[in-house]
């Protein structure tokens, strides 16, 4: 088979070949992935894009046509710095090519060239021994190779020397160096030219990834231990910008680190380490349509690898709601809930500031709504987790208010050492269960014992919400029509609970906050009452009203002669439903008895 040149269809082919190549070689990338960050998903990333490519990217009427359908979806599957260096590779080839019904050596030399010599602008700080230098490599290379006008000889003699520069990555980059590895960036891209450069020599497009024989380029790892300077690895795809990759690139540039942006007005993706998220959502929202976000926490993927407290994974929603320091303390691994606000998308806890998100949503056309992850996201959330821990304890908003429960259900269904618990409740009441959970891990009980355990909390455990904004609960379903309409109609201020099957239900109302407040408290002490129970703990939580929440923490206090474990802002997703300028109790009880046991178990 003569590929001198290349029609649609065999560059497309080529492509594929070279995307199946790299996926092998995915988790070995992964475990060599020391640069920018040590959080091991370079593979990852990289596969991300091919992934893409084999699945949505088709073949056009023409070569150029058809690169941009590669280019497209490369920019949708683009993940981390690696994936989005690689995606620029795929975007260049279309952008610098000419319409064309077949590729030939010359134009292909041409568009590397183009390639190589922008590639230092994907970044804010491109490092030289990694992606950015094999292409430049490649560039060099083919302009020396191209006598013989044909790609697939070109190719086939600039492939084993491009395998040369991935071996000097080892010494070239200061990190690789340091743990006696190549580039896995550097090393995932030759693999792709390995499998490009192959099909052009053999015709034979490789249908499935297997694992294979480990590439002769893989070194010994020592795994890196260095701590990550920016927390937050996030990303997004910005449609229908105001402004260029570059020009983001300069607003984002004094708050972050591993900044990268590619793409077009159209479709821009970006991608940058920070330890403040929602800074990139609030400016992306002005800039244009944001849609798939994606926000990585590179300090609990790095605990999970190398600074674990536990051999339990403690997992939970977005809408639980409970303090960073707690979070941290427990080392709690936390999925994003979705917000959609017309046609963007945004990340619950992490794309806005609570304050800025109720100033903004007073100005906003549409109301915004709230969506669960999908299955086979969680699947992949816990996979990570699973090599790391011999046990996972996930527990969930209550199933008959999201499809949150269900979906981690089905993503841990084969796998007897993940266990799924129906908190039956959210917001505060949820975040006080996953504090008595995490207490229980530090105790390094039987994990069948902890279970049972939070399984009895579950029971005893409340929230009673003041409601502000009635309709917020009629327009989220989680009230009934009639009851929610009689409340609103009458200026009642309801006064919010979920019972024991995690539905939403009136538990009182009242005709004022201040008086609304202190039924809060009663509520409370009712539950103390009829269970004959000691408070072990109680949180409020509000939404945009930190003034009433610091009232009713001082009369909570004095009534209880306690002080609530926390008193937070609620996450968006609990807000948007239950109403700007609610406030709400939150408490776990425990019958007198129980509680008389397990203090004496604590005091020896």
């Amino acid at each position: 088979m003569n590929f001198d040149e290349l029609n649609a269809e065999a560059v497309h082919a080529a492509i594929i070949n070279g995307c199946y190549r790299l996926m092998e070689q995915r988790e070995e990338l992964n475990r060599i992935n020391v640069f920018p960050v040590a959080d091991g998903d370079t593979g990852d990333n990289m596969s991300s894009v091919c992934a893409a490519i084999i699945e949505y990217s088709e073949i056009k009427e023409d070569v150029k046509t058809t690169l941009d359908s590669v280019a497209q979806v490369a920019i949708i599957g683009s993940r981390g710095n690696s994936g989005i260096l690689f995606t620029h590779f795929f975007l260049g080839l279309h952008q610098h090519l000419e319409p064309c019904d077949k590729l030939k050596i010359d134009q292909l030399v041409f568009v590397f060239k183009k390639i190589a010599e922008e590639i230092n602008s994907v970044l804010s700080d491109p490092v030289e021994g990694t992606i950015i230098t094999l292409i430049k490599k490649l560039a060099q290379l083919s302009s020396l190779a191209n006598e013989t006008n044909s790609i697939a000889k070109t190719m086939s003699v600039i492939t084993p020397q491009l395998k040369n520069e991935v071996e000097r990555t080892a010494t070239t980059l200061k990190q690789a160096q340091a743990e006696n590895v190549v580039d896995a960036g550097a090393l995932g891209f030759y693999f792709f030219i390995e499998g490009f450069s192959e099909f052009l020599v053999t015709g034979i497009l490789q249908k499935l990834p297997a694992p294979h024989k480990i590439h002769s380029l893989q070194a010994h790892l020592h795994p890196s231990t260095d701590k990550p300077q920016h927390r937050y690895c996030t990303e997004a795809i910005l449609k229908n910008s105001q402004v260029s990759p570059q020009e983001l690139l300069q607003q984002l540039n004094h708050e972050s680190d591993s900044l990268a942006a590619i793409g077009t007005k159209d479709l821009l993706k970006v991608h940058l380490h920070t330890n403040e998220p929602s800074h990139l959502f609030s400016t992306l929202y002005q800039l244009g349509t944001v849609k798939y976000p994606k926000v990585d926490d590179m300090q609990r993927q790095y605990e999970a690898q190398f600074a674990k407290k536990h051999s339990i994974a403690l997992v939970t929603d977005s809408s639980a709601d409970l303090p960073q320091e707690l979070l941290d303390q427990y080392q709690i691994h936390t999925i994003a809930l979705n917000i959609h606000i017309g046609d963007h998308d945004f990340l619950d806890k992490y794309s806005f500031e609570p304050n800025d998100f109720y100033k903004a949503l007073q100005q906003m056309s549409v109301y915004p709504k709230t969506s669960c992850i999908s299955p086979h996201q969680v699947k992949k959330f816990l996979n990570r987790l699973r090599v790391h821990y011999n046990h996972i304890l996930i527990l969930s908003i209550s199933s008959a208010m999201s499809g949150m429960h269900s979906a981690f259900a089905e993503a841990a269904k084969e796998d007897p050492n993940i266990t799924v618990l129906d908190t039956r409740t959210n917001s505060a009441a949820h975040g006080l269960l996953l504090d008595y959970s995490g207490k229980l891990i530090a105790k390094n009980l039987p994990f069948t014992e902890i279970i049972e355990k939070v399984k009895a909390a579950i029971k005893n455990t409340f929230i009673f919400v003041l409601v502000n904004q009635f309709e917020s609960m009629i327009r989220s379903g989680r009230m009934s029509k009639i009851s929610a309409k009689f409340a609103a109609w009458s200026h009642i201020k309801p006064l919010v609970s979920i019972d024991e099957h995690g539905r939403g239900v009136i538990a009182g109302k009242s005709f004022s906050s201040a008086k609304g407040l202190g039924k809060l408290i009663q509520l409370v002490q009712k539950q103390l009452i009829s269970a004959n129970a000691l408070l072990s703990d109680y949180a409020i939580v509000h939404a945009d009203n930190n003034e009433d929440a610091i009232h009713l923490a001082k009369m909570s206090a004095s009534r209880f002669n306690k002080d609530p474990l926390f008193i937070n802002p609620a996450s968006l997703v609990i807000g948007l439903h239950a109403g700007k300028g609610c406030v709400a109790i939150a408490a776990r009880i425990e019958p007198k008895q129980q509680g008389l046991l397990e203090n004496e178990g604590d005091a020896t």
